[in-house]
């Protein structure tokens, strides 16, 4: 017998789920949030400095996905005090420089300095990337699950489906394959997205520019601080539970899951449906020997070809460049992937009293070869960004106080502190084979198991954090609909006022 039962339990830490709990607390159903003892820290604290997991910046503000959801959650106006808007993000390609964001015509301006011959075809395709949004946001505003989890769903997303270009369609024909430019419109979806840069679709790159272009956000605190603004709003809802478990296994009933088994004292929790906010094949491990055949076969599916890499460094301002943006995106050589040391983005954060600023550098790990590790790939990388940062910043090595990467195991250099370094996974970029609505979904809602909902980025890893908000709502409304509450809540009690 269940010690406790719930409508629903959150398992994982992906921000769609949390998300997607938040929603169902709101809609009155009781909710677990079981974190786990791998549940990582968004921050961390070495010595003096203070360094988050990884940096968030808020892209998709204006997506009728986040809208929704902050309406919902009546967060609006909490969500604006923290949201700073980035008024600059450089874009530095090999003979160029320009500003991606900003005004169309400083773009315009930038386009005529640096690639007058291209600008027409350029601004021709920011026009096409705008209008595709139009139709995507058309989606995204209406109740529809994305990807599709019914027939009338699927009827919608079909008509939809000629707004978007083909898998294998190249954007900029004529252009040569080693054109800057490629690099340019790709830049944005290589680091803000839950896909491998290589497998990123035509779609997902066009979302991802226009996006960009609209104006992006810092939130402050990252995503610890938005992971705590969703806790606290479930806090007071009284339905709703936070607790570590360590998950042993699932309970299953006739092909249902039922319950959640806890290794201490195999402790159990009943539950109507269960939010997997973690890779599908995480939930695989779960259920033992009893593994259905499509939770395995997602798992084959929809599988990490790469992980985003993080290093900080703690630099004395005068080693940077004058006029560094809060945001600047690299590419080295517009005929490669944008994998590896071939592209970063460096996010600069303000100067302290000392003017010290914790510069953070991205880079998309390939992974790892038979006969090597990620680790092995992760230490060489980690050098070689280094030798590519100097190429940007020729005078910043000798300003170098600090430096740290939470996804490897080497000691904090330049850090005298008695605190524990955090070993992190660093973030899976996923490649999907699976048919990819829209040309931005992966993994479907439904996993084969009949009681468990995904809500991970492997749903919708091709709109990033816009995609965390749109699958949060879908789950949310699966699992209210499983419990039998089909009500559309933000028309009805929002909206209305009720």
């Amino acid at each position: 017998m269940p010690t406790h039962t719930y409508d629903t339990i959150l398992l994982g830490d992906d921000l769609s789920g949390l998300i997607a709990a938040a929603l169902c607390g709101r809609r009155g159903l009781r909710v677990l949030v079981a974190e786990t003892l791998a549940t990582p820290p968004e921050s961390y604290r070495l010595g003096p400095y203070t360094f988050a997991r990884a940096p968030l910046l808020f892209i998709g503000e204006t997506s009728p996905a986040v809208r929704r959801v902050l309406t919902e959650l009546n967060l609006q106006q909490t969500m604006k005090r923290r949201l700073q808007p980035i008024r600059s993000v450089q874009v530095a390609l090999p003979d160029a420089r320009l500003e991606l964001a900003g005004s169309p015509e400083l773009f315009a301006r930038e386009l005529d300095r640096e690639f007058p011959a291209e600008r027409e075809q350029i601004e021709r395709l920011c026009e096409r990337a705008a209008e595709f949004s139009r139709g995507l946001e058309t989606i995204l505003a209406q109740e529809i699950c994305l990807p599709p989890e019914g027939f009338w769903e699927r009827r919608e997303l079909a008509r939809a489906a000629p707004l978007a270009p083909a898998a294998d369609e190249d954007l900029l024909p004529g252009l040569a394959p080693d054109h800057p430019v490629r690099a340019l419109i790709a830049l944005p979806a290589a680091f803000s997205l839950g896909v491998d840069p290589r497998a990123a679709s035509p779609a997902a790159i066009l979302r991802c520019l226009d996006l960009w272009r609209r104006g992006i956000a810092r939130f402050t605190g990252g995503q610890a601080s938005l992971r705590q603004m969703l806790l606290e709003k479930m806090h007071t809802q009284q339905a709703c539970e936070v607790r570590t478990v360590v998950p042993e296994r699932f309970e299953t009933r006739w092909g249902r899951v039922t319950g959640l088994v806890l290794r201490d004292r195999g402790e159990l929790l009943g539950t109507a449906t269960l939010l997997g906010a973690t890779a599908i094949a995480d939930l695989g491990d779960l259920f033992g020997e009893r593994r259905p055949k499509k939770v395995l076969e997602l798992g084959r599916a929809v599988v990490p070809t790469a992980y985003r890499y993080i290093l900080h460094l703690v630099v004395y301002e005068a080693g940077l460049p004058e006029g560094l943006s809060p945001v600047t995106l690299a590419a080295f050589d517009p005929r490669r992937p944008l994998v590896g040391d071939n592209a970063m983005a460096i996010y600069a954060g303000d100067p302290d009293g000392e003017t010290r600023v914790v510069l953070t550098l991205v880079a998309n790990c390939p992974g790892p070869e038979e006969g090597h590790t990620l680790a092995d790939q992760l230490a060489l990388l980690r050098v070689k960004l280094l030798r590519r940062l100097e190429q940007l910043m020729p005078f910043v090595s000798g300003h170098v106080l600090a430096m740290h990467s939470p996804n490897e195991a080497h000691a904090p250099e330049g850090i005298e502190t008695k605190e524990t370094a955090p070993r992190l996974a660093p973030e899976p970029l996923y490649t999907s084979t699976l048919p990819a609505t829209l040309g931005v979904s992966a993994a479907p809602y439904s996993v084969g198991a009949r009681g468990v909902i995904a809500a991970s980025r492997q749903v919708l890893p091709g709109l990033g954090l816009e995609g965390d908000f749109a699958t949060g709502a879908s789950a949310a409304r699966l699992a209210c609909h499983a419990a039998g509450r089909k009500k559309d809540y933000l028309k009805h009690e929002v909206l209305a006022g009720d």
